[in-house]
C-alpha cells in the first residue's frame, strides 16, 4: 500500500490483478484493472502510479506506469528486475526497487535508466528484501530502510547509508501481542 501527497491510498490486489485507489476519506475512487500479477505500487512526485508485477504473457518482471486516473502511459522491464516486491520514490523522482528474487536494490532514475545499487550477493547483508522506505528523519536519499520479514511477526531491518559507500546497521524489532 502507498499514499500519495494528497492522501489517496493505493492498494495492490494480487488476487484479482488490480490496484484500488481510495480518497483521503476512505471512499473508493477508481481501480486499475487487467494488470499482470502485481506486488507493489508507488506514486511518483508528479502523481504517476507505478506498479510492479509479473506478466505470464510476456514471461518477465515489469514496472508499469499509469497516470493518476488509471490510464496506461508506459512500461519498463530489465533483466535485473527479479520479483520486485517493494518500491519507493525519493523527492527527485528516482524509483528505488527491492528485488526479492535476486537480493538487490535497484534504482530507476527519473529519465528511465535502471541500475543495481546494492547487491546481497556482494555484501552478504541483503537477503530477499520485500519492502523499502526512506528514513524521513534523515535528508534523502541518504538512507533507505529495508525489511526482510513481516513486522507483525518480528523482523530484522537493515539501514543502508547510500552516500559515497554502502554501509549497514542491523536493527531488531519485535511486536508484542495485543492483550
Amino acid at each position: 500500500i502507498h499514499f500519495d501527497s494528497t492522501g489517496n491510498l493505493y492498494v495492490s490486489n494480487i488476487g484479482n490483478n488490480s490496484l484500488s485507489i481510495f480518497d483521503p476519506n476512505g471512499n473508493f475512487s477508481t481501480s486499475i484493472t487487467n494488470l499482470p500479477t502485481s506486488f507493489d505500487s508507488a506514486v511518483s512526485p508528479d502523481g504517476d502510479v507505478y506498479i510492479s508485477g509479473y506478466s505470464l504473457i510476456a514471461n518477465k518482471w515489469m514496472i508499469l506506469k499509469y497516470d493518476s486516473t488509471g490510464n496506461f502511459k508506459s512500461g519498463f522491464t530489465d533483466s535485473n528486475l527479479n520479483f520486485p516486491m517493494g518500491m519507493e520514490f525519493d523527492s527527485s523522482g528516482n524509483l528505488y526497487i527491492a528485488n526479492q528474487g535476486n537480493s538487490t536494490i535497484g534504482v530507476l532514475n527519473s529519465v528511465g535508466v535502471y541500475s543495481t545499487l546494492i547487491s546481497g550477493s556482494a555484501n552478504g547483508y541483503l537477503s530477499g528484501p520485500r519492502f523499502i522506505a526512506f528514513d524521513q528523519s534523515v535528508p534523502e536519499p541518504s538512507s533507505v530502510v529495508l525489511t526482510t520479514a513481516i513486522v507483525l511477526f518480528g523482523t530484522i531491518a537493515r539501514l543502508f547509508n547510500l552516500n559515497s559507500k554502502v554501509t549497514f546497521k542491523t536493527l531488531a524489532f519485535s511486536r508484542q501481542p495485543d492483550p
